[in-house]
């Protein structure tokens, strides 16, 4: 520092602020800079619309049709005294009437299923995936006259499509069915209850939102067959009969992710009559019948109330909304195959296919059972 008089020369001084001042400045724009342009790439979390939040839960309500319709039709008359009926009819002897004493019938089965719905309104459509397993017993109270009590253990599990939502059900259905046979005439009932769980699960941006809530229905079936014997060891069995399906699903308030929704009790319900005839077959392989038969129905749904699901935004991010639910198309075919071992008078072995078809809707299943007398 030099001076002149009075006066001090600060130039050199001055200089070394602005030295230290430009690099200070430079790295504050830059933190600045960055800061608005991460900003600018920010986008707020998306709320929920009624084409992406309840498809997993609108799948959920229409499965239990599912469940609920294979039982009924496990129960039916239709569905458990053809076969032995032919086979008793078998005019070369093999399948003679079995001891009177036999009063008594078990049954054990296990089951699978595939179902694929397709888009219709705001749903995008699913697949659905079933199996377990049924077990019952039955008696004769008087000629003609039985009834039967089961028990279906099963799970479906639900994969919406073109979106990552999905949900497992688990349900246990008890039934009671009764018959009467009189001539070639048979008469049947049979009541269902349903009850279980259903656990969802759908991606809400970097999470999934879940929900576990229960579920019940109830249903019945009433039909009746005519068993014409034809030559050949062969039959024709017409049948014609109507059946009722109601489900109602609990309400719940899904938790995690970054829109959760809560959703207000659901009920279905559903009365169909249908229509059909079985063509079936015995013959006599040494000291073992075998049976092998063919079904086909027309089905119409002549009432039907899908679910509507009431949904509300948890956070309030979203005004509620109303979604309908998953729909059954008015008419359907339904047609399947029963091959059958008859292995003594009070044992029989069988595997069953059934399909049902209507517009927007195919499932396949199989069955595989065992039949005890005694």
């Amino acid at each position: 520092m030099a001076c002149d008089g009075v006066n001090m020369v600060r130039a050199p001084r001055r200089g070394g602020f602005r030295l230290l001042a430009s690099p200070a400045l430079l790295t504050a724009a830059l933190s600045l800079l960055g800061a608005t342009q991460a900003a600018a790439q920010f986008v707020a979390p998306p709320t929920y619309t009624n084409t992406s939040t309840g498809l997993a839960h609108q799948s959920s309500s229409a499965a239990l049709f599912d469940a609920g319709t294979r039982f009924l039709d496990r129960l039916g008359p239709f569905a458990t005294s053809s076969a032995s009926k032919g086979a008793n009819y078998n005019p070369e002897g093999g399948g003679a009437d079995a001891p009177a004493q036999q009063r008594y019938r078990a049954w054990f089965e296990t089951y699978a299923m595939q179902s694929r719905t397709g888009a219709q309104g705001t749903f995008t459509g699913d697949e659905r995936r079933a199996y377990g397993g049924i077990a019952g017993i039955g008696a004769v109270l008087a000629p003609g006259l039985s009834i039967g009590a089961s028990v279906d253990q099963g799970r479906t599990k639900v994969s919406v499509t073109g979106a990552p939502q999905g949900a497992t059900i688990d349900l246990t259905q008890l039934g009671l069915n009764a018959s009467y046979e009189t001539g070639s005439w048979t008469f049947g009932a049979a009541l269902i209850h349903g009850f279980g769980n259903i656990d969802s699960a759908r991606t809400s941006g970097p999470s999934q939102a879940v929900a576990g809530y229960g579920a019940r229905l109830w249903g019945a079936v009433a039909e009746a067959n005519y068993f014409i014997p034809l030559p050949n060891n062969s039959r024709l069995v017409p049948k014609a009969g109507l059946d009722w399906l109601s489900t109602r699903v609990d309400g719940f308030t899904e938790t995690g992710g970054i829109d959760p929704v809560s959703v207000l009790d659901q009920s279905s319900h559903r009365t169909r009559l249908f229509a059909g005839a079985e063509l079936g077959h015995s013959w006599l392989v040494g000291r073992t019948i075998y049976d092998l038969a063919a079904y086909g129905k027309v089905v119409d749904v002549v009432s039907q109330q899908s679910a509507t699901l009431q949904l509300s935004s948890v956070t309030g991010a979203a005004l509620p909304t109303t979604i309908q639910g998953v729909q059954e198309s008015r008419f359907g075919f339904e047609t399947g195959t029963t091959g059958s071992v008859f292995l003594t008078e009070t044992a029989r072995l069988y595997a069953i296919y059934d399909g049902k078809f209507r517009e927007g809707f195919q499932q396949h299943g199989g069955t595989l059972g065992l039949e005890l007398k005694w």
